[in-house]
């Protein structure tokens, strides 16, 4: 018993701070408003910080925000669609490849997953630097065109968002190859000599056989994608290093906000930077949840309830 009460008083640690206490206080704080300690309220405040009630005030703040700043809404929602238009099905005809074993298959596999060796802020880095330095010297020496303002991922050189996309789709590209083609694997073959017998070629054992048995882990893919649309930074902290560039997905905005701003955020920051308090980008997290949460659990009912199934 008392062997069981330790190896479970971890996790119950764990999930009571940084789960329970974290989310509520959350919640709480986005309702509460710190203002500094001043003759006004007798100075009175622990460390000099006075708090009230708030009411919805930093709600309005940050819906403020969400509409003044609905370019982030915009990254954040391309990034979700490029992973399920092109990301996800890409790797899905790729998975389907080097499972069949055709030609060269273990040689994709080792190539495309070997970039999530490396750490991926290593990997944003070098990439950073091909982008930066070696692509215009290809293009002026071999191409003989000036790439204008080189840097292309360098905080005012208007940096093109097509380039932190398409950096974003193939970092990820070898996970979602390496977790579909091992669902794959998993299939029966017995089933799949079965479809053959019955004549099916290649596109009808891929759409009506393997799709449909890995569908659980397709869906899985699809529901994280979404949940993480409003959370995903892009590694844009890596390329920009906490800079303000236009590119801002709210994950990012969010997450560099949170660096800098405090309890109580000051006139001149607020107005250079459009940073919100703690108490604010609290009441921007709640709403962002109202917003994704019922579509999110939407979704996996639906595709639950239509979705294609092993039966």
């Amino acid at each position: 018993m008392l062997f069981y009460v330790l190896v479970c008083l971890l996790p119950v640690i764990q999930f009571c701070i940084f789960t329970f206490y974290v989310n509520f206080n959350s919640i709480k704080m986005a309702f509460e408003t710190y203002n500094y300690a001043s003759a006004s309220n007798n100075n009175f405040g622990v460390d000099g910080i006075v708090k009230s009630f708030a009411g919805f005030k930093n709600f309005k703040i940050a819906w403020q925000t969400l509409i003044e700043r609905n370019y982030m809404f915009k990254n954040s929602l391309w990034l979700f669609i490029s992973n399920i238009v092109i990301t996800i099905p890409l790797a899905l005809i790729f998975s389907f490849y080097l499972c069949k074993k055709c030609m060269f298959s273990g040689f994709f596999k080792v190539i495309l997953y070997m970039p999530n060796i490396v750490s991926p802020m290593i990997f944003a880095l070098l990439f950073q630097r091909v982008i930066n330095l070696v692509y215009p010297e290809i293009m002026e020496q071999w191409f003989g065109k000036t790439i204008s303002g080189s840097g292309l991922l360098v905080t005012g050189n208007n940096p093109s968002y097509g380039i932190v996309l398409f950096f974003n789709i193939w970092v990820s590209f070898g996970v979602n190859v390496l977790m579909f083609s091992g669902a794959m694997s998993g299939i029966n073959a017995s089933v799949i000599e079965s479809s053959h017998l019955d004549g099916a070629n290649l596109v009808q054992e891929f759409w009506y056989i393997t799709l449909p048995m890995i569908f659980s882990t397709v869906s899985t893919f699809i529901i994280l994608a979404m949940a993480g649309i409003f959370t995903n930074q892009m590694h844009l902290f890596t390329f920009f290093s906490g800079e303000i560039t236009g590119l801002e997905t709210l994950g990012y905005y969010i997450y560099l906000t949170a660096q800098k701003t405090d309890y109580v955020v000051s006139e001149a920051l607020a107005t250079k930077f459009a940073f919100l308090s703690y108490p604010q980008l609290a009441a921007l997290g709640l709403l962002l949840t109202c917003i994704i949460a019922p579509i999110t659990f939407l979704t996996r009912k639906l595709f639950d309830k239509y979705g294609p199934s092993e039966d």
